[in-house]
């Protein structure tokens, strides 16, 4: 193929990216999005956001620092357009005069794949094989290979275990050909990136003026409704064009999508939701079997999602213009269905904890404070960031939001560093007065104050504040361990909490041991989880007997508690790690384990000597990773562990990095590397 041909090839490319941008963007109105540039996830959380794109010069900003870095992710809340961007962008790239070639790659399709494997060179084809138009032709060039830039669209519609490997391919794919530049739509969550190497970006809010532009623009006779709030997110906004209405919630919104735009009558939308549900528990992805949903959904209904372009079919496969609109129905189904309110249920909806979109609008639509705070209690058992995201104010009730909060607060002072960041970033998102207030506090003393002066008055969660506000070094009795055990998940977990930094006698750690080891599941993981900060040749015995425990929560916090044990006590610490080592030669350390003791090995304050007794540990998880991605991640933990402790909270570490042995050939990179 010569020159010519080729080029041929590149001008089809573009003209395909054109149209499939047109699909998206035609009969829609022309939103002038604003996009701002982050230094890092700390400064996109806080919301203090300079350095903001707008109008028609934010595709041409995204594209020339494409160019420049290599490599941006796209983070903002679900319905910000970031899709939309995309579209924008591809449309840009694909009428400019510099033959650039944009390839869209939906990232929503890669459990549709037949196996996960965090091979990065499986993801890559992956990844090429999913591209419209086909990455292939470019890679494949014998000459000149033209400007590419791969738009992998949604990174949070993909099942968790797909993000990490995902985000870690499109980085190598950058930095095996040079002539590619990566742009990733996700929503607000902290991803794993090198800084060097992946710039940030997020899609800020449509302002008032924008709305009421639009508005006008699509000549509209009703009068702009007063919810202004929720127009800022283009998704609602769109909705409320076609309806000329807005609900007060997401969920309202898109209810009177269903119903008042396509018509969809209230026991159709019970057939389409049960359906909508079904899909999430069978293919475990936002992808439908169209043969299975038409069944349980109805043809008729099923004829009026795609005839409206709701519900978009390519052969036997189906999938929902927005992942909103699916995750609308599965909350409906959910909302509806109280006997579904468990952690296999929270993990089918939020495809593994990727996106909590869905749990949030299930919050919108169930009927009364009282079962809302028990939906929220509930996820709290199964995700603690999840319960934060679902918190919506005069659905949940003002207690239940204290109480949320005040535990999410209280792990700022947790050993772990991981932990710190997640229920910081949560606080962060919430963006309440409180949880800013929250933010602020000192020490656990202060966060206590906070508390007890939000929760005057609230007899409804007494029991909760007596176990929240124990002081520091509590003498704990038996009777109090009990406690572990009640049905109550808030006060179940405050308690666990609580006991982390409360003095136990003789009789209570007997009590704390038996319950680690004969209690129910939840009873198990919550004295575990207490038992991390009790470090004793007894304790240690127990988490090691937890290595075998039926239920995967239980084992992976055993873990972790022995990672914060070894970290506490040097004396425990030799026989802790080899217990460990041993556990990864053995194979018994399944992956939701291996995940946390990732998280868990970086913790702070470090004790002196921690990198070089973690690290045979670590060189054992290389030697046992099964590809050279995971190979990587450990490597990247040590590099972690090893950076030394500057000893305040909240400093960014990484400004102090010292060459280790385990570090050569591991050095700084540039960002287009």
């Amino acid at each position: 193929m010569d020159e010519n041909e080729e080029a041929e090839i590149w001008s089809q490319m573009r003209s395909d990216a054109r149209t499939r941008a047109l699909r998206i963007i035609s009969n829609k109105p022309a939103f002038r999005s604003r996009v701002a540039w982050c230094q890092g996830y700390d400064e996109l959380f806080q919301g203090a956001l300079p350095n903001a794109a707008a109008g028609e010069r934010v595709e041409e900003e995204i594209l020339s620092k494409a160019f420049e870095t290599g490599r941006i992710i796209l983070s903002a809340e679900a319905g910000s357009g970031k899709t939309w961007a995309l579209a924008r962008l591809a449309l840009a790239a694909s009428e400019s005069e510099s033959d650039v070639v944009p390839v869209w790659v939906p990232l929503r399709d890669l459990p549709a794949t037949s196996a996960v494997s965090g091979d990065p060179d499986y993801i890559m084809r992956e990844l090429v094989n999913l591209s419209d138009p086909p990455l292939k032709a470019v890679l494949r060039a014998h000459g000149y290979a033209p400007r590419t830039i791969v738009l992998a669209d949604g990174l949070n519609e993909a099942s968790r275990e797909y993000i990490g490997p995902a985000l870690r391919a499109l980085d190598e794919l950058a930095r095996r050909y040079p002539f590619l530049s990566i742009v990733v739509t996700d929503r607000l969550a902290r991803r794993a990136i090198n800084p060097d190497r992946w710039l940030l970006a997020t899609v800020l809010p449509l302002q008032q003026e924008e709305i009421q532009r639009v508005w006008v623009a699509s000549h509209k006779v009703a009068a702009l409704p007063v919810n202004l709030g929720l127009l800022t997110r283009p998704f609602f906004l769109d909705r409320a064009l076609e309806s000329e209405r807005v609900e007060l919630s997401g969920a309202g919104t898109i209810e009177l999508f269903y119903k008042g735009v396509l018509g969809i009558a209230e026991k159709d939308l019970g057939r389409v939701s049960l359906a909508a549900m079904r899909e999430y528990r069978e293919s475990h992805s936002r992808i439908v079997d169209l043969t299975r949903f038409t069944k349980l959904a109805g043809e008729r209904n099923v004829r009026c999602l795609v005839e409206s372009g709701t519900l978009r079919v390519k052969d036997q496969e189906a999938w929902f213009s927005h992942h909103l609109l699916h995750d609308f129905l599965v909350a409906r189904d959910l909302a509806h269905d109280a006997q579904n309110w468990d952690s296999s249920s929270f993990d089918q909806v939020t495809l593994g904890a990727a996106s909590f979109d869905a749990l949030r609008l299930t919050v919108e639509q169930i009927e009364g404070v009282d079962r809302a705070d028990c939906f929220v209690s509930l996820i709290y058992d199964w995700n603690y960031s999840a319960a934060g995201y679902s918190l919506i104010d005069r659905r949940v009730s003002d207690g239940m939001i204290t109480a949320i909060l005040a535990m999410l607060a209280e792990k700022r002072w947790d050993l772990v560093r991981n932990t710190v960041e997640e229920v910081e970033d949560a606080l962060r998102l919430n963006g309440s007065q409180l949880s800013k207030i929250m933010l602020e506090a000192k020490d656990r003393s202060e966060l206590i104050t906070i508390v007890e002066n939000s929760m005057e008055g609230e007899s409804k969660f007494s029991s909760w504040r007596e176990m929240f506000t124990l002081e520091d070094d509590f003498a704990v009795d038996s009777g109090l361990i009990k406690k572990l055990c009640v049905d109550d998940s808030l006060e179940g977990w405050a308690l666990s909490n609580t006991l982390r930094r409360c003095s136990l006698d003789r009789k209570a750690s007997k009590e704390l041991l038996k319950i680690a080891r004969k209690g129910s599941p939840v009873c198990r993981w919550r004295a575990v989880h207490a038992l991390g900060m009790h470090p004793s040749s007894e304790s240690a015995s127990a988490l090691q007997d937890r290595f075998e425990d039926e239920d995967s929560w239980v084992r992976a916090g055993a873990i972790r508690s022995m990672v914060e044990q070894a970290a506490m006590s040097s004396g425990l610490r030799g026989n802790l790690i080899d217990y460990i080592v041993s556990a990864v030669q053995a194979g018994s350390v399944e992956s939701r384990m291996l995940d946390v003791l990732a998280k868990s090995l970086n913790v702070r304050p470090r004790p002196t000597g921690w990198a070089e007794a973690v690290a045979p540990l670590v060189q054992q998880l290389i030697g046992a990773a099964v590809n050279l991605d995971a190979q990587e991640r450990w490597v990247e933990v040590m590099k972690a562990v090893a950076v030394p402790d500057v000893g305040s909270r909240g400093g960014n570490s990484n400004t102090h990095k010292r060459n280790r042995p385990w570090q050569h050939g591991l050095g700084r990179r540039s960002r287009r590397q």
